[in-house]
């Protein structure tokens, strides 16, 4: 037998391969939120960025290519009513951009989010300050209080369990959403005062 390792660049695939507008986007701003407010995790410098990103993508693009034949009945049955959501692209607001992975227009409205995740399932979405922060600001933008997220995680509870899928609705009040988009804007002007 001979086997040769090849040297191949892991392409960014699905979503990913949307291009970004210029301008500040809704990330950059938690990101850097989370940076100087310490909330930042430390970095998993030798992770291949690429790698762990297109891993997200490709989720997102499973999720919403199987979303109408297999999904929308299992929710259906679920939670007595039919999901029709499409992806959005970007969004602008207060000169902020956002691309929410999806939104449901059937009955209310809902925001979709795909997350492919390394963390415990042992911890809901709802303790991830970034997931919420991110959540509540596509709700802004797109005027609404609630989101579905899909997570994905792939080391499951790290017990030996393997991976792992969740679905959650979360509702937010009004005053969250609201205190969440004027803390990103805070942040925002004081990002671009620093350039």
């Amino acid at each position: 037998m001979e086997a040769t390792r090849l040297t191949l660049e892991l392409p960014v695939l699905g979503t990913g391969n949307n291009p970004r507008s210029d301008g500040l986007h809704l990330t950059e701003v938690i990101r850097d939120l989370m940076k100087v407010s310490g909330l930042a995790p430390a970095e998993q410098s030798n992770w291949n960025r690429t790698t762990t990103f297109t891993a997200g993508f490709v989720w997102e693009e499973v999720l919403f290519g199987l979303w109408a034949e297999h999904f929308s009945a299992a929710f259906a049955r679920l939670l007595a009513r039919k999901y029709d959501w499409y992806q959005t692209g970007e969004v602008r607001r207060d000169g902020i951009i956002c691309t929410p992975d999806g939104l449901d227009i059937s009955d209310v409205w809902t925001l979709q989010e795909a997350k492919f995740t390394w963390k415990s399932s042992k911890n809901p979405p709802m303790d991830n300050w970034y997931y919420m922060t991110q959540a509540k600001g596509y709700c802004k933008v797109l005027s609404i209080y609630q989101v579905m997220m899909h997570i994905f995680y792939c080391m499951g509870d790290y017990k030996g369990n393997g991976p792992q899928y969740e679905a959650w609705l979360i509702q937010y009040q009004p005053h969250e959403i609201e205190e969440n988009w004027q803390m990103i804007l805070n942040h925002a002007a004081y990002m671009r005062d620093k350039q």
